[in-house]
């Protein structure tokens, strides 16, 4: 069996770890999640193993360091939300902070551009024409290509989460941006992968991310050099190759008959 050791559904998850119990064997996507099967709570006597979730292969990083912008200017910041534009995300109060972080005393923000579609996107360009922020405030649609994705994260500093946290998280770390996300709500996995202080830091409430970031060029290191060691961390440690890899020698070592 392979997925999320629990869901967002408490009722359904007592189904989940009866089923768990019926396998041979469970993948999980961390580490710290294969450590948690362990305790008496799942009771699980089968095997497990973690898979470090993925987007990109060894060769996809490669292809994005070679069109990555590393002589970036930081004199002023970019923002960036990619993933769904619906209410579980909280896309409108990003925009709602984005917006006193813009009106703000020696603002250090300058665009928040946001990838993805949703239910609520229609709704969210309504807000930002009411605001008159349509030049600050940038919506890219649904995009997947590297080379398009490349021209929004070379224009950005810092990628944000407001709601759950996904696999955004290593999309962010692959064009080398840092990751600001909420950690009040139900993250995924996924974010195992930040590192407070180094590659990401965390917020609470939306006074909370306004009051860090002030802080923000102290909190992370904002410079070129910092873009490559994003990149290279989750290269090393978040690649589809590595996944696959992972995930044949756990079938082939562990689950003979």
């Amino acid at each position: 069996m392979w997925g999320h050791i629990e869901g967002s559904h408490v009722s359904l998850n007592i189904i989940r770890k009866l089923v768990m119990r019926l396998n041979d064997g469970f993948i999980c996507y961390t580490e710290s999640d294969a450590m948690t099967l362990k305790e008496p709570f799942y009771g699980l006597t089968t095997k497990t193993c973690s898979l470090g979730n993925s987007l990109y292969s060894v060769s996809d990083f490669l292809s994005i360091r070679k069109i990555t912008n590393y002589k970036k200017k930081f004199d002023v910041l970019n923002l960036v939300y990619s993933g769904r534009i619906i209410g579980s995300k909280m896309v409108e109060e990003l925009i709602d902070t984005f917006v006193v972080l813009l009106n703000a005393e020696n603002s250090v923000v300058d665009k928040l551009h946001i990838i993805g579609e949703g239910g609520l996107k229609n709704k969210m360009i309504e807000k930002v024409q009411k605001l008159n922020l349509e030049e600050k405030i940038i919506f890219h649609g649904y995009v997947d290509k590297i080379e398009d994705l490349a021209l929004i994260y070379n224009q950005c500093h810092i990628s944000v989460s407001y709601g759950y946290l996904g696999l955004n998280v290593i999309q962010s770390f692959a064009f080398g941006l840092p990751m600001i996300y909420n950690e009040s709500v139900n993250n995924s996995p996924e974010v195992e992968a930040c590192i407070d202080g180094i590659n990401s830091f965390s917020f609470c409430t939306s006074a909370d991310f306004i009051q860090k970031f002030s802080l923000v060029r102290k909190i992370l290191p904002l410079d070129n050099l910092s873009t490559f060691s994003v990149q290279d961390y989750v290269c090393q440690n978040y690649n589809v190759d590595q996944m696959a890899l992972n995930f044949y020698n756990f079938i082939t070592n562990n689950l003979k008959s």
